[in-house]
């Protein structure tokens, strides 16, 4: 089952390019694995856009690690005074350290050192980090490149290392004996796991290993995770649909039963409730089969005239099958895509679509890694980052 159209195959293999090498290769740079050479990123000149919170934590880090302080830091009105920054936003930043572990204490009382800033990271015997993916690296979309790149270089710095292992025993609807091997074989310290399904979620949670779901976790599992908040930029698109004549609506997603999309099915379903109930078009990923789920959705009654769909790819494949059909867009369908992709800048019309800021996530998920892999300290609630529409002329 191919998790992307052949349209968006074809689009990516112009973007990306990737060799059997242990390199990832972005255009004609090369992304080396090994951790102590530089990464793609840290050549190129990005955009780093930081909250004052995330600006002062990045301060206070810098001056525990020059030893500037010894055992204590300052007490609060000192810290805000020297910073210039109010005490709220200080405090927040100092919990951001009590959880990665660098420093105890409470407010209104000087807080305690704990280590050195990477003292505390090299008292670990195992250096790994594993990332487990049921695709190869050539079926990633560049956002997941991005963070993988941007991660693996955050981890260099404090002396971990990134593995990234593809075994697609983990897409099956029982991976447990496959899941056992891959563990036992490659010892990590914390497991970090990527379009990860029910099945695995629950395999790692019942057997207590360290792990991190870069996506949604399923109701009934107690795992950490961080993800774009789906439910949320669903619930959103169905109210920009409504709000521009647009009522009888579908979502378009695979069915490969991922939790993130089953967050999405539950945020398009809120922001239709007081309206027309929504057709929910699953397919196997494939070019040929959302096809057919289209022609089966135009010969209904009442077909649907607003498309939100799951995957870039996919949506170039449902607006590219509407012109075929003759439909005006955005005024006889509407589509937005969930997904935000490069590819998509190249589109005329503009896709309207859901963009989340890579480097933003890439920099949450880097510091919840290192709270477990340091403090070994959970996340206490689930991560989620609202995406931003990004309108279009195709809505």
């Amino acid at each position: 089952m191919k998790p992307y159209s052949d349209v968006e195959g074809w689009i990516s293999s112009n973007f990306l390019a990737l060799s059997a090498s242990p390199a990832l290769h972005f255009g004609q740079s090369a992304l080396p694995v090994n951790p102590s050479a530089p990464p793609l990123s840290s050549s190129l000149v990005l955009p780093k856009r930081q909250t004052l919170v995330e600006s002062v934590v990045d301060v206070l880090i810098a001056q525990i690690n020059s030893g500037r302080w010894v055992d204590y830091l300052p007490g609060e009105r000192i810290l805000c005074h020297e910073l210039q920054v109010s005490r709220p936003t200080l405090r927040q930043a100092l919990k951001t350290l009590e959880r990665e572990g660098r420093i105890t204490g409470e407010h209104g009382k000087k807080r305690r050192i704990t280590n050195d800033g990477d003292a505390d990271t090299d008292n670990v015997s195992n250096k790994t980090i594993a990332l487990l993916s049921p695709l190869h690296l050539d079926a990633l979309p560049p956002f997941v490149l991005f963070w993988i790149d941007e991660l693996r270089s955050h981890l260099a710095k404090v002396g971990q290392h990134l593995e990234f292992h593809t075994s697609s025993a983990c897409a099956a609807q029982h991976p447990e004996r496959a899941l056992e091997g891959i563990v036992q074989s490659n010892p990590a310290n914390l497991w970090i796991l990527l379009l990860s399904s029910y099945n695995v979620q629950r395999w790692f949670c019942e057997h207590r290993i360290p792990a991190l779901i870069t996506g949604s976790c399923a109701p009934d599992v107690r795992l950490p995770s961080i993800d774009v908040d789906y439910r949320a930029a669903c619930r959103h698109a169905a109210g920009v649909f409504h709000q521009r004549g647009h009522q009888q609506l579908a979502l378009i997603i695979p069915a490969e039963g991922l939790a993130g999309d089953a967050e999405s099915e539950a945020g398009f379903l809120e922001g239709c409730k007081n309206g027309t109930a929504p057709l929910i078009i699953r397919h196997d990923g494939t070019r040929e089969h959302l096809i057919r789920k289209l022609e089966a959705a135009f010969r209904q009654k009442t077909p649907p005239n607003g498309f939100l769909v799951a995957r870039a790819g996919h949506a170039l494949t449902v607006i590219s099958y509407l012109m075929q059909r003759g439909a005006r867009i955005p005024q006889e369908c509407a589509v937005i895509s969930r997904d935000d992709e490069p590819f998509l800048d190249f589109m005329t019309p503009t896709m309207a679509r859901y963009n989340t800021d890579r480097v933003a996530f890439a920099r949450r998920l880097s510091r919840t890694v290192l709270q477990m892999v340091r403090a070994k300290s959970l996340p206490p609630h689930p991560i989620r980052l609202i995406p931003n529409l990004v309108d279009g002329g195709t809505v």
